[in-house]
């Protein structure tokens, strides 16, 4: 994908997994892994808009991840954490999957407690 990506994208979606221990276990390593994983596949990324004479600071770097903010699962600091991480490895929007994202609270706490943190990172 990330040479379809290089050649024809105006933007590429990664995927960082998830800490939450209900999913499969290869999520949870993609989540462990996300420190090396990310800057190894935007650094192809790059080497792959280079060898096609594309600007890759004109391909969108996202993501896609599962968080779920609960008592018995994630607070609003460690959403907040993820993202200031994953922007500092070079991603420019972060898409979270919230499986209770029925639930009013989890998303006024996304509203409130994550998005004016990151707002302008």
């Amino acid at each position: 994908m990330l040479r379809i990506s290089a050649k024809y994208a105006d933007a590429v979606n990664l995927q960082f997994g998830t800490p939450l221990p209900e999913f499969a276990d290869w999520m949870h390593e993609k989540y462990e892994e996300r420190r090396e994983l990310i800057p190894d596949r935007l650094a192809e990324l790059r080497r792959l808009c280079k060898e096609y004479g594309r600007d890759y600071d004109g391909i969108e770097k996202t993501i896609l991840g599962i968080v779920r903010i609960a008592s018995d699962a994630m607070t609003v600091e460690d959403v907040l954490g993820i993202c200031v991480e994953l922007g500092e490895l070079g991603i420019e929007q972060v898409i979270l999957n919230m499986p209770n994202s029925h639930e009013i609270t989890p998303i006024e706490m996304i509203g409130e407690g994550v998005i004016p943190q990151i707002r302008d990172i």
